[in-house]
């Protein structure tokens, strides 16, 4: 299997976003994982699939985090607001120890 690697990147709407582009959409599943287990964040809606990608919203307190899979990124978490803008990073500061054990 070929060695995942995570980058920062500002989104657009210059919210932080952590990318995983190389990883299959089923790697989504993993990251929804560790943002229950290791942040507390709680997904309360299943998420929406289309033929180019996944979309998955979950929350911790009032942030709101985009998880998503994507033809062109790959697997993705990405800040709402510019509150939620810290979590990304410490999210993506946890995955850059731990991705590949995933």
């Amino acid at each position: 299997m070929e060695k995942l690697v995570g980058r920062r990147f500002k989104t657009a709407q210059g919210r932080e976003s952590y990318d995983i582009n190389d990883a299959k959409p089923e790697f989504i599943f993993s990251i929804a994982t560790v943002l229950e287990d290791k942040f507390g964040c709680q997904f309360s809606r299943l998420p929406v699939v289309g033929p180019d990608g996944v979309y998955w919203e979950c929350r911790k307190g009032d942030l709101i985090l985009a998880v998503c899979w994507d033809i062109w990124s790959g697997c993705f978490v990405a800040a709402d607001a510019p509150a939620s803008d810290n979590l990304v990073i410490q999210i993506g500061e946890y995955l850059d120890q731990v991705l590949n054990e995933l």
